[in-house]
């Protein structure tokens, strides 16, 4: 399956791009500090700005073929070089025909969701997805008419309005349903009669955001609002809810205005959320090795201390480990003994901004070469990024690290019947210096620097 595509039970849903949108963070948005972006600089630019996919979704489900979202349009006439109008490009690069579509639904009637709604032709406008119904609900329907809500709509007259003149517009009151699997539920705030498409089937559970949150960083920081939210308070009460709602309920995201393909779950780590894209949506596209960050672990970083904390305790309870939890004492003790250690040296794989693998090493001393020497203590990734190069990238950070503290080599234990994490140490060039060990037999391995 192509890595812009997940499936739901029976549905699938197909990740599709108008381009993007770029904005400087005082700009959209104007309220947050700039030094509060500080921990979430990984889901912004390298010029600090906010940089948003223009995301649409095609839905198959019960025969029918629904697109979520229309982009923001064909590309400016003076502005050729625009980062959108993509759409129909992305369509046929999926092999996907306009009149395949039968139903276009609109999350909510803001400028950068209806753009593709309707072509030009001659001096008639002709819908681009013949045909399709448009559904929306009422509430934006009548809000885009209000003489005082212009600004926030600047596109209705031509991407909207029309449509009901060609007799093609269904609009939608309250919960509703589209199809046995697909059902538009109420999420206001952004604007009046902003919605978000739950999506079920044989048990498993898939939400089409909308513009519920426009960055990853308001999956933790849910009161952050953007210029672009006409109801700043409801929009805090309605992302608080459903922010919530899809950590407890464990629902699969499908985000329109996070890096594409938009797919990810929010979970929780030690007692804080994490925005999890969904490896299975990466499959065929760049390897999750290439996406991966390593970075020397700061003991004084509370995100730090609790990505710790949660990977020894996943390392404890996974076969290898023991399998068993840490004690509440142990966990409470970790990082204030790591911390008063005077040789700790602690480094953290990262997956955007979900910890997944750890090397926690010490330094020793050879007394056979006179020269220090770098231990691993624990090296361990989370079963979901195994298998993935995760385990070699913290291998060679450690290995980079050792040299730069002039060490002579490496040492680790690993359990003799640990067949996987063997390979990988051998393939890493550790030789298998001697085995010890009472009921597990656990070999001594070591690599030279």
């Amino acid at each position: 399956m192509a890595n812009n595509t997940i499936r739901i039970g029976n549905v699938e849903i197909l990740s599709l791009s108008d381009g993007m949108l770029e904005f400087d963070l005082c700009n959209f948005f104007p309220t947050i500090p700039q030094e509060q972006w500080q921990p979430y600089e990984s889901h912004l630019t390298t010029e600090h700005h906010v940089r948003f996919n223009l995301g649409s979704f095609l839905v198959r489900s019960d025969g029918r073929t629904i697109l979520v979202e229309t982009g923001l349009g064909p590309k400016p006439v003076d502005a050729p070089e625009a980062p959108w109008g993509q759409l129909l490009a992305d369509f046929q690069a999926n092999g996907v025909r306009p009149d395949e579509i039968d139903m276009v639904v609109m999350t909510h009637l803001h400028r950068d969701h209806v753009g593709w709604n309707l072509l030009m032709q001659g001096e008639q406008y002709v819908p681009t997805f013949p045909n399709a119904r448009y559904r929306m609900r009422a509430k934006d329907w009548e809000a885009c008419h209000q003489p005082e809500a212009h600004d926030r709509f600047p596109n209705a007259p031509t991407c909207v309005w029309p449509l009901a003149e060609l007799g093609l517009v269904e609009l939608m009151h309250g919960e509703h349903t589209l199809t046995s699997n697909l059902t538009a539920l109420p999420t206001p705030g952004h604007t009046p009669g902003h919605m978000s498409i739950l999506i079920t089937s044989q048990g498993e559970r898939a939400l089409i955001l909308g513009d519920a949150a426009h960055n990853p960083a308001q999956v933790y920081e849910t009161d952050w609002v953007s210029r672009a939210d006409m109801d700043p308070e409801v929009t805090r009460q309605t992302r608080r809810a459903l922010v919530e709602r899809l950590e407890r309920e464990e629902i699969v995201v499908a985000a329109g205005h996070f890096p594409a393909p938009g797919f990810g779950k929010i979970i929780r780590l030690q007692g804080r959320r994490y925005w999890q894209v969904l490896a299975s949506a990466e499959e065929e596209g760049p390897s999750v090795s290439q996406q991966i960050t390593i970075v020397d672990a700061d003991l004084g970083n509370p995100t730090h201390q609790d990505a710790i904390v949660h990977l020894v305790n996943a390392y404890a309870c996974d076969p290898m480990g023991g399998g068993r939890e840490l004690p509440e004492a142990v966990r409470t003790a970790l990082i204030p003994g790591l911390q008063h250690h005077p040789t700790t040296v602690v480094f953290l794989a990262w997956h955007q901004d979900t910890p997944v693998g750890m090397a926690i090493c010490f330094v020793g001393f050879s007394t056979f070469m006179a020269r220090p020497l770098l231990n691993i203590h624990d090296l361990a990734v989370i079963p979901a990024y195994r298998r993935q190069g995760v385990g070699r990238l913290l291998l060679e950070r450690v290995a980079a690290k050792g040299k730069e503290l002039g060490c002579c080599k490496l040492t680790l234990e690993v359990r003799a019947d640990n067949h996987s994490a063997q390979r990988l140490y051998e393939a890493v060039g550790f030789d298998s210096a001697a085995s010890y060990g009472g009921g597990v037999r656990v070999w001594f391995l070591e690599k030279r620097l």
